[in-house]
């Protein structure tokens, strides 16, 4: 499922490439690792705790899925489109454009952690 995503998903603009930036690289990874989580290919046990978004894979992955079902069930097709959309792009602007310019993705990552018990808040 992790690689059927890359065949579909969009790519960041204006932020160079997956070997040149992390941020790209980030997205693309937990995107689809977020694809994964949403179908059921991850148990909630192999959420890893702690990191960051920018981690990517399973770690940005379950975050995206949260975002899905915490602020707004169309996260992961708005989160992907929003590469088309937000030029440069970057995770703060896309979050911004998809849940409100109230929204800052370091204060989520924050709800986030302390949603799902890993940090107090």
């Amino acid at each position: 499922m992790h690689e059927l995503t890359h065949a579909f998903q969009l790519e960041p603009q204006g932020i160079g490439s997956y070997g040149t930036n992390r941020v790209f690289w980030a997205f693309i990874e937990g995107m689809a690792d977020a694809v994964r989580v949403a179908n059921g290919g991850f148990k909630e046990g192999d959420r890893p705790k702690g990191g960051n978004y920018m981690d990517g894979y399973r770690t940005a992955g379950y975050f995206f899925v949260w975002l899905r079902d915490n602020k707004d069930p169309e996260f992961l097709r708005k989160f992907n489109r929003s590469t088309l959309e937000v030029v440069p792009w970057s995770f703060n602007k896309a979050i911004k454009h998809i849940l409100g310019e109230k929204y800052d993705i370091d204060d989520l990552w924050h709800e986030y952690q302390v949603a799902v018990g890993n940090i107090q808040q």
